[in-house]
This record gives structure tokens, sequence and C-alpha cells, in this order.
């Protein structure tokens, strides 16, 4: 009896202790096996998993009528269940006319599948295409396996002379190359839009993986935030390492804003780095084929994307043939984009294939971002919370795994905070290596995007007292001043003055615009926060990603709000304390940024007819979300103990379903 006693008192103990993180764990639990059985086990074992499709053109089909065409093809490890066609007819046919596929092993020519399919019923005609699939017979041999090489023949068994039968071809041969393609055994310069369905088991084993490690971490966390013998920038670390892996897994490539224009100019910067010509006569960066080609990787985060990744991570670049790609660099420096360059050129003399090359690119980035974070996060004196749950909010860690230099602009702007905020509170004398290291985050952030040049006046909040004298105060708040204006003046005033100036292309609003009627500049101005406004707050906390086409229930961005507000709540153990005067220098620098942003956009990308400014976009307000969380400080919301640790617990709770949200959606489509 005292034997079972206490053993209830073991388990009521360790129930009282625990009991809400078990209670918390088995309802992350249920998420993941909820979303496992609804959508990510259907997909996986359904046999429309894509793995391998071009996209088709109808203006040049092939006429195969009286032909006979053989395309090559060889297997990846992909298990393939269907290969799919397209046809379309023209006229009249014999009843008995068919359309013959045969797949062969080029090697032996062994007869491996075989389908018939009825001209009259399986082939549209008036100008309409029919995509038609065939299963694959699970006992194929090649089933499976990887790098058999396969002759595909396509024929018309009975056509008469009334009619024809045209297939599609793909529309652009840089996206795939399938191999060879012959017309009664003449080559020619056109591949077959085929499509290759197989089941995709690997994205559940993924999924497991990912729920496994999630609450593996979190539980890591907990434990160790209970114990207090974890610090925050350190929980930061783990945390957005793993996360920054899990996103490289769903957004690809390609799938962010603007991503073509940054990979452009990241390889530009990549060319200039390894010595080797940069672009072309037409103004279009130069790059390695295949690299332009990306695989077949496409802007629109996809299953489709998955697939082509997983069978291209590992491949090797098989030539050095060179081609312009179809556009030119931004007007940046190189520092904009100088960890996905020197990503870039890992991979190129590595001779990694195009799909590890480009991914090469987005490590740095993450690299970049982590360690940029991290540091800052370290420095910050109080409310390290602050800058890690700004790090860590999705689009945050999106936009840290892209090739954007927005992801140089965030690194550095929560670096910069972290600093100000030592050199402000906790160092007890300015020196001039303080000052040279600040003015090269601001010139190295500025011409990035020019707006976020005013962080540098973030100086400000140093007391004079810190600065050896009056001397060395005036002249660090001209040198910060000078290093600002030069930074944008060498880099960037060509496109500044254009602006400014009213001479950007297009039929764009402009200054002079403004200035002649401001009441209908303000107007515009309020009109575009009356429309876009839901969006701005679903792009920052959570509910919109990519190229703003992923759009998750507005109830996540509800959520990190909520967090965002917790988090802005100051201890009553906390020793430091914002002046009225600081308070005012960190929110005029956010209005002064918050204005730039939608100054540049409304006289850079707006068109004059248009009722409101367009282009702005949530993520531009990320790097002075910090100073606006800081301006939430008072004395009369305060919290008996510091949620620092348990702010990171949270965020990782919240990443966690979200990721698992973005997941299912990712793979759905």
């Amino acid at each position: 009896m005292m034997k079972k006693n206490r053993i209830m008192n073991k388990i009521e103990r360790f129930t009282k202790e625990h009991g809400i993180w078990i209670a918390g764990l088995v309802m992350l639990i249920f998420v993941a096996v909820y979303f496992y059985y609804d959508t990510v086990q259907k997909i996986a074992s359904e046999e429309g998993g894509l793995y391998f499709a071009d996209e088709v053109t109808w203006d040049d089909p092939i006429d195969i009528t009286h032909s006979q065409i053989v395309q090559t093809y060889t297997t990846t490890r992909a298990e393939i269940s269907y290969m799919g066609f397209a046809f379309k007819k023209e006229g009249r046919f014999k009843e008995d006319a068919y359309v013959l596929v045969q797949v062969e092993k080029e090697e032996t020519q062994e007869l491996l599948q075989e389908w018939r399919i009825p001209v009259a019923d399986g082939v549209s005609e008036d100008d309409n295409y029919v995509c038609v699939n065939y299963p694959i017979d699970k006992n194929a041999t090649f089933i499976g396996d990887k790098g058999i090489k396969l002759n595909i023949k396509i024929s018309v068994e009975n056509p008469g002379n009334e009619g024809k039968i045209y297939i599609a071809q793909g529309k652009n041969l840089d996206h795939y190359d399938y191999g060879v393609l012959t017309v009664d055994g003449r080559k020619v310069n056109k591949q077959l839009a085929i499509n290759i369905y197989g089941k995709v088991k690997y994205i559940q084993t993924l999924y497991i993986i990912i729920v496994l490690g999630f609450l593996f971490i979190l539980s890591a966390l907990v434990v160790t935030m209970k114990k207090k013998c974890l610090k925050i920038e350190n929980a930061f670390f783990i945390l957005a390492i793993f996360l920054g892996g899990a996103y490289l897994l769903i957004f690809t490539p390609g799938t962010e804003p603007d991503a073509d224009a940054h990979f452009a100019t990241a390889y530009y910067d990549a060319n200039v780095l390894l010595g080797r010509e940069r672009e072309n006569s037409d103004g279009n960066v130069i790059m390695r084929l295949e690299d332009t080609r990306k695989d077949g990787l496409k802007n629109l985060a996809q299953l489709r994307n998955m697939n082509t990744t997983k069978e291209n991570l590992l491949t090797k670049s098989e030539d050095n043939q060179e081609t312009g790609f179809y556009r030119g660099r931004l007007n940046v420096p190189i520092t904009a984009h100088l960890p996905q360059s020197i990503g870039l050129c890992v991979g190129i003399l590595s001779g990694m294939g195009a799909t590890l090359t480009a991914y090469c690119g987005k490590v740095m980035a993450l690299l970049f971002y982590i360690v940029c974070c991290y540091i800052g996060i370290r420095l910050m004196p109080f409310g390290k919370e602050i800058l890690a749950f700004v790090a860590l909010l999705p689009f945050s860690m999106e936009t840290a795994t892209s090739y954007s230099y927005d992801c140089e602009v965030l690194a550095l702007s929560l670096l910069m905070f972290g600093y100000i905020m030592y050199l402000t509170y906790q160092k007890p004398k300015i020196t001039w290596k303080d000052i040279a290291a600040w003015c090269v985050l601001t010139a190295w952030i500025g011409p990035c995007k020019v707006v976020y040049v005013l962080l540098g006046e973030m100086i400000l909040l140093i007391p004079k007292e810190k600065y050896k004298n009056r001397k060395m105060y005036w002249g660090t708040m001209g040198i910060v001043l000078i290093t600002g204006i030069a930074s944008i003046y060498i880099t960037r005033l060509s496109s500044v003055s254009s602006v400014v100036s009213g001479e950007v292309e297009g039929n764009y609003y402009t200054i002079s615009m403004f200035l002649k009627n401001i009441p209908q500049g303000l107007l515009m101005i309020g009109k575009s926060i009356e429309l876009y406004f839901d969006e701005y707050i679903k792009q920052m906390f959570g509910s919109m990603y990519s190229w703003m086409d992923i759009n998750l229930p507005f109830t996540f961005a509800i959520l990190y709000v909520v967090l965002m507000l917790v988090v802005s709540i100051r201890s009553e153990s906390e020793k430091y304390e914002i002046t009225k005067i600081q308070k005012g220098i960190l929110g005029g620098t956010s209005l002064l940024i918050a204005g730039g942003i939608v100054a540049g956009l409304m006289f850079g990308w707006t068109l004059k007819d248009s009722v409101a400014v367009e282009g702005i976009q949530g993520r531009y307000f990320l790097p002075v979300l910090p100073a606006f969380m800081l301006l939430l400080r008072n004395k009369w919301i305060v919290s008996k103990k510091s949620m620092g640790n348990w702010a990171i617990v949270a965020i990782g709770v919240l990443q966690y379903i979200t990721y698992l949200k973005l997941y299912v959606f990712i793979i759905s489509r």
C-alpha cells in the first residue's frame, strides 16, 4: 500500500510539474496526425504525383499520322505509374484506327510496355487536345530504377487518308532534357510534352522526420528553459537552423518574390568574384546553360518543384557550356547579394548541378542571416526575445532562405538594433572602432534598399556622456551622415535621381504630380491602407508567402500579432528603461523609413491613374518591427517574470503549426 502511494505521489508530482507541456505535446502530435491522414498520406499514395512534365505548346504540333516518332527518356528513381501525351485529330479516320505507344529498353530493344488507344474514342478534335495517361504495368522491369534508357515509340495504325493526328511538343527545350526525338529516323530539334506520374512516398517520410525534429527541439527547449541553462541567443540559433532547413525543403529556388531578378544579379556578382565574363552584348547575365534551366524548377511553390529537387539535387554538371540568361542584373552593389554569390561560386567551382548550385546560394544566405541575427540577439542588453521573435517569423525565415536582398536587409537591421542597444545601454564608453563598425553596417544596408540607410540615424540613441568629448560626438554624427550619403551616391545615385526627377520609364505617378495636388496624393496613401492593410499584416505575420499566392487563414496572423504583444511586455526585473527622447528617435526613424517605403513605390512604381499606392508589401516593414515593439514597452503593463525564454518556445510552437500547414498546402498544389 505504501509503495502504491509512493508511485501515485511521484505520478502526481510529475503531472503537476510537467502536465501543461504533456498536454501541449499531445495536442501537437494530434495536429501532426490530423494533417498526415487528411492530406500527406493520401497524396503520397495516390498516382497523381507529378514527377516530370514539360510545358506544352499548341502552336507547332508534330504530325504523326503516317510517321513513327521515337522519344528517348532516361528513368529516375521515381516509381512510374503513368505516362501521358497530348493528342489532337483533324478529319475522318477508319473505325479501327488507333494510336500505338510502345516503350522499349534502348540497349536491348526489349518491349517493356505497349498501349493501343482507339482514335475514335481517345483523341480529341476541333483544335482541342486531350491528354491521355497510360498506366504502367507494375511488373515492368524499369519501375523504380534509375538511369534506364527507354525508347518511347508512337505511331498511328490504319489511319486512312482523310485525317491527321498531331501530338503536342514541349514549349521550351531549355526547361527539360528528355533526350533525342526522331521522326522516321530523322533527328529533329523538338521534344515531346510528356507527363510522368508516380507515387511520391518520400513526402510522408519527410513529413515524419520534420514532425519528429520539431517535437524533439521543442521538448529540449522546454527542458533547458526550465533549468535556465540555455541563453535566448543559443535557443534562437538551434531553432533557426532547424527552421531554415525545413523552409529550404518547401521553398525551392525561384519561389521567392522577384526570384529571377535576384538570381541573375547574384550570378552576375559570382562571375565578378570568379573573374568570368559577366554579361553578353544584350546586357543579359551569362550563366552555365543548365543554370538558366534550373532543371525545370518553377517559380510556383508546389509538389512538382519538390519532386524536381529530389530527382536532381545530387547531379553533377555535365558540361561548361554558357549562354545568356533571359534578363540582366539589378542596379545594386555586390554586397547586396554577397552571401548568395559566394554560394553560387562554391557550386560552380565544385561542378555541382543546377539544382544544388542554386541551393548553395540559398544556404549561404541562410547562414549569413542566422549569424547576423545571433550576434544582434547576443549583443541586445534587454528584450532579446523581441529580436528573436522578428527573426523567427515565418516570412522572415522564408526571406532568410532566398536570393532576395531583403535577406541582407533584415539580417543587417536586426544586427544593427542589437548593436546600437548594446552601445546605448551596456557599453560604458564609445570608441572609434564602434563608430567605424556602425558606419560599415550603415554603408552596407543602405545600397541594398536606399530607405534603410535611415537606420543609421539610430546612432542618436547613444547618450552624449558616452563619448570622449563633444568633438567626438559631433564628429560621429557627421561621419555617419556622410557615410550614408556617400554609400547611396556611389551605388544608387542614378536610380534615386530618376525617381526624384520623375524620369522613370512609363506612365508613373511623380513627385511633381504629388506636389501639385497634395490632397489627392494623401488620399492615394489612405486608399492603399484601406485596400491592402490586411495583406501587409498577413505577410508580416504568417498568412501570406512566396509570390503572395500562398494564403493561410488570417488566424495565423492573429496568433503572431498576439504573441508579438506578449513578447513586447516589459518584465519587473528589467533594469534598463527607454527614455522619451529615445522612444522619439526610434519612432521617428520608423516613421521616416515607412514614409520612404511608401514614397519609393508611389513615385517609382505606381501608375499615375492608380487610386492607391501599389507595390507595398508587408515584408518591407519587418526591419523596423523591433523598434515598434520596443515602443510598446511601458511602466503600466509589466510581467512579474521575464518571458524571454518561453517566448522562444511559443514561437517554435506557432512555427510548428504554421509549417505543417504550409507543407500540406504546397504538396497539394
